[in-house]
C-alpha cells in the first residue's frame, strides 16, 4: 500500500531522471558518495552510483528537472529475499535539502536510533523507514518536518514513549507507529492532526491512555478525516467507557482494529448502533484476541452493510453460529472465527448468501459440518 502511494505521490510531482539539459549538483553528488560510503552494501544496491557523473541517473535517486537538485531517494531494500543495506546513514544527506522524499525502509540499522539531523530536512513530505530495525526513542527533532504528510516508523525496535512534537506535523496524512515497543500514554496532543487520515499504534503492549483521565481518548473525536485506526494492545482502552462512542463519531473510518484489550461485551453493547456514524463506511473490523461473546453478534448485523472482513478470533464466541449470520452478513470476503467456542452444527443455510466470501477460518471450534451432496462453496 505504501509502495503505491509513492508511486500516487511522484505522480504529483516533477520527477526526472536526468536529461540532457541539466545535471545534478556537485554538492549533492558528493553527498550521495559520501553516503554509498558509510552504508554497508552487501548485495551491490548501490552499484551505480559513481558510475556516471550525473547523480540524477543513479539508482533511487530522482531530480528535479529544472534545478538539478535531488528531491528524491528510495533507498528500500528488497523483502524477499531479504537484501538490506547496513551500517550508517551519513550526515551528508543534510546537503541535499530539497530532499521531500526518503524512502528506507526493508533495510537493517542494527537498532541505531533514527538520526536527529532528519529534522533539518524541512521539505520532507514522505518518510519510510519501515522494518529497518531502528532502535531508541523516537526523536523529537521529527517535529520539525512540517511539510511531512507520510511518516511511517512502524515493525522497528523503538521504545520510550510517542514524542507530543510529532503533533507538530500539521500536514501529516498517514501516521504508522505499529509494531514497535513504544510504552507511556499516548499523548493526546495527537488530536491536533485534523488532516490525518491514517493512525496505527496498535501492537506496542507498552501504550496506555492517561490513568488519570481515562476521558483523555476523546481526541480521537477531533480525526474526522480518519479511514484507519488501530489501537490493538492498548493496555488500558476498556476501562475507556466512552472509547466506541468517541470512534462511532468518525464518518469515514473504513478500517478498525481494536485487537486484545480485555474488550468485553459490555464495552461494546453499551453504545446504540444508530450512534456509529462509521456503520455505513465501515469495510474492516478486527476484534481478535479479546473476551466477546456471541452476544455481540446483533450489533455486528448493523454494521453489516459494507462489512467485507471481520476477524474475531481468539475470543469466547460459543453456542451455534445464527443461521441468518449469512443473511445478515452477506457482503463478508473474510471471515475469522478461529479460536473460539463455537458449536453446533454449520450446513449450507449458514454460508447461501455469502457470496462474495473468499477467505474462511472456523478452526478450533466444536463445529459439526452438514452439508447437502449437491451444495458448491461459494468460495
Amino acid at each position: 500500500m505504501l509502495h503505491l502511494q509513492a508511486e500516487l505521490f511522484m505522480i504529483g510531482s516533477c520527477w526526472r531522471m536526468g536529461d540532457a539539459n541539466t545535471s545534478c549538483l556537485h554538492k549533492e553528488r558528493q553527498a550521495l558518495l559520501s553516503m554509498k560510503n558509510a552504508f554497508v552494501d552487501d548485495y551491490s544496491c548501490l552499484s551505480s552510483w559513481g558510475s556516471s557523473l550525473d547523480c540524477c541517473h543513479w539508482s533511487g535517486t530522482l531530480c528535479n528537472r529544472h534545478t538539478g537538485h535531488v528531491e528524491m531517494l528510495d533507498l528500500h531494500g528488497d523483502d524477499h529475499p531479504r537484501r538490506p543495506l547496513r551500517g550508517e546513514i551519513s550526515t551528508s544527506l543534510m546537503d541535499l535539502q530539497n530532499l521531500n522524499y526518503l524512502n528506507l525502509s526493508f533495510n537493517d540499522f542494527n537498532e541505531s536510533q533514527i538520526p536527529k539531523f532528519f529534522g533539518s530536512l524541512t521539505k520532507l513530505q514522505y518518510l519510510d523507514l519501515y522494518w529497518s530495525s531502528f532502535g531508541g526513542k523516537i526523536p523529537i527533532e521529527l517535529g520539525k518536518l512540517s511539510d511531512l504528510r507520510v511518516l511511517n516508523l512502524s515493525s522497528n525496535l523503538l521504545v520510550g514513549s510517542i514524542p507530543f512534537h510529532l503533533a507538530n506535523l500539521s500536514s501529516l496524512q498517514k501516521l504508522h507507529l505499529d509494531s514497535n515497543d513504544l510504552v507511556g500514554n499516548i499523548p493526546n496532543q495527537l488530536g491536533n492532526l485534523s488532516s490525518l487520515e491514517i493512525l496505527q499504534i496498535g501492537y506496542n503492549d507498552g501504550l496506555k491512555i492517561d490513568d488519570k483521565s481515562l476521558v483523555a481518548i476523546e481526541w480521537l473525536s477531533n480525526l474526522r478525516l480518519l479511514t484507519s485506526l488501530d489501537l490493538s494492545y492498548v493496555s488500558n482502552l476498556n476501562y475507556s467507557h466512552n472509547l466506541l462512542p468517541i470512534i462511532g463519531k468518525l464518518p469515514n473510518l473504513r478500517e478498525l482494529q481494536l485487537a486484545s484489550y480485555n474488550m468485553i461485551d459490555n464495552n461494546i453493547l453499551s453504545t446504540p448502533p444508530f450512534h456509529l456514524n462509521f456503520s455505513a463506511s465501515l469495510l474492516t473490523l478486527a476484534l481478535d484476541d479479546n473476551k466477546l461473546t456471541s452476544s455481540l453478534f446483533p450489533l455486528l448485523f448493523n454494521l453489516s452493510s459494507n462489512l467485507t472482513h471481520l476477524f474475531l478470533s481468539n475470543n469466547h464466541l460459543g453456542g451455534p453460529i445464527p443461521d441468518d449470520f449469512g443473511r445478515n452478513m452477506n457482503s463478508l470476503v473474510t471471515l475469522d472465527l478461529s479460536y473460539n467456542e463455537r458449536n453446533g452444527t454449520i450446513s449450507d443455510i449458514h454460508f447461501d448468501n455469502l457470496t462474495n466470501l473468499q477467505c474462511l477460518d472456523l478452526s478450533d471450534n466444536l463445529l459439526t459440518l452438514k452439508f447437502s451432496a449437491n451444495w458448491i462453496p461459494p468460495f
